[in-house]
């Protein structure tokens, strides 16, 4: 059964199946022994964030997907293609690649733009429309190779329009992909700021070799049970849609923030809701995920009511000894995540970092009578980087809902673009 996958789209426009514009998964000639430029599936970006890196290797058998430049990869097995890895080849280093199995691969015909077909692609209509056709068990689920050859019906101007229309997205890709870049910017500075400020303090102090690096010759190096009064873990409680409170699990947790996206709910007694109900400043762990996610920390930056999940730990901090703020930002920065990942022990498909691994993590700790006035000192400029870093996600929020609702006006013929406008503009 055919699925349009733009009914509102004018009526000028031919509606075609998409393997009318691409070839799927061309095979391109290849000779056994030979090294080619190779992508597995982490080498594409989320988000629609290009290719990342390359690798190379050397064809010993048939299955891998074979591409050329401007052709689109299309990542099929769960959760990629929800997660935007879609990604047109360009700045490969050979004439021909290869890559993951997991890739349907999209080679445009001579009546498509490339860069249009990949616009296409992208585009919420399309790859919506293609996840829910997903098929196999869960956690394995993926798109049927019929999808794009026969399933799905599209708009196809003709190539003059699919170039103007690619270049409108283009310039708003650019516009994301600069407000994305002044942000990564400003993470890079607060981590340099984070590194500076853990290592030598605010006080000018000489230094001294500690097993955690140099720190400031006043400090001390203490575990963190040695800072930490109980480690508190969170509900383990059927979940809802709806509720009475929200519930924050290990998505919450971001980048040593608390984000309240995605958020489920429960419905608590009185007792337990003032027993786990968070706090400004609560700082959270995360105990279990994949080893990339695993032990990341959120500091709990609002009063709105919430409870937290199994899945995380709550620090309490004894704050006679160290500042909420300083811990969370603390155990947050670079070098104390590289510290508390070694302490990951593996699990069936995640790991986990446990409240006794946790607290023998060793921590630079401004002590003495100043020893909390600086620690708050340090918090505060490292409070002032994030919010820095926070002021880009509304700017590129906003630029993603722009291309999102643009793309489908073009792609519908509900606003169109002169391609004439666009000649004139490369004769002159």
């Amino acid at each position: 059964m055919q699925h349009d996958c733009f009914p509102d789209a004018v009526g000028e426009w031919p509606k075609t199946p998409i393997s009318a514009l691409a070839e799927q998964n061309p095979r391109y000639p290849v000779k056994k022994g030979i090294e080619y430029p190779f992508l597995e599936m982490a080498a594409v970006g989320e988000n629609f964030g290009g290719i990342l890196k390359w690798d190379s290797r050397r064809l010993e058998g048939s299955g891998l997907a074979r591409f050329k430049l401007d052709d689109t990869l299309f990542a099929k097995i769960t959760p990629c293609p929800e997660n935007g890895k879609i990604a047109m080849v360009s700045g490969m280093p050979g004439e021909t690649g290869l890559g993951s199995t997991e890739f349907i691969v999209l080679s445009p015909r001579e009546e498509a733009d490339p860069r249009f077909l990949f616009h296409l692609l992208c585009s919420h209509d399309v790859r919506g429309r293609a996840t829910a056709r997903m098929e196999g068990s869960t956690g394995r689920q993926r798109i049927p190779e019929d999808v794009f050859d026969r399933r799905l019906l599209v708009p196809k101007p003709n190539v003059d329009e699919q170039s103007a229309i690619a270049r409108v997205l283009d310039a708003v890709d650019a516009a994301v992909d600069r407000a994305r870049e002044a942000a990564s910017q400003a993470s890079e500075l607060k981590r340099a700021i984070a590194q500076k400020l853990f290592s030598t303090g605010t006080r000018g102090e000489p230094q001294r070799k500690t097993p955690v690096g140099y720190i400031p010759k006043s400090w001390e190096v203490r575990p963190v049970s040695g800072v930490v009064t109980n480690f508190e873990y969170g509900l383990s409680l059927p979940m809802h849609l709806k509720g009475h409170t929200p519930i924050l699990r290990m998505g919450n947790i971001q980048r040593g923030d608390v984000v309240m996206d995605g958020l489920k709910y429960v419905t608590l007694p009185q007792a337990l809701l003032d027993r786990y109900l968070l706090k400004r400043g609560d700082v959270l762990f995360n105990r279990t995920n994949s080893q990339e996610w695993v032990g990341k920390v959120g500091i709990y930056r609002t009063d709105d009511p919430a409870v937290f999940a199994s899945y995380l730990i709550r620090l309490h901090a004894d704050t006679e000894l160290v500042d909420n703020y300083y811990l969370g930002q603390l155990l947050s920065s670079h070098d104390a995540q590289c510290r508390i990942k070694r302490f990951a022990t593996p699990g069936v498909q995640q790991v986990n970092i446990n409240a006794k691994n946790l607290g023998k993590v060793l921590i630079p700790i401004p002590v003495g009578k100043t020893g909390l006035d600086e620690q708050r000192e340090i918090a505060a400029l490292l409070e002032a980087a994030d919010e820095r870093v926070r002021s880009h996600a509304p700017v590129i929020a906003a630029l993603e809902e722009l291309k999102k609702s643009l793309t489908h006006d073009l792609l519908t013929g509900r606003v169109r673009v002169d391609p004439t406008l666009f000649k004139q503009e490369v004769a002159a």
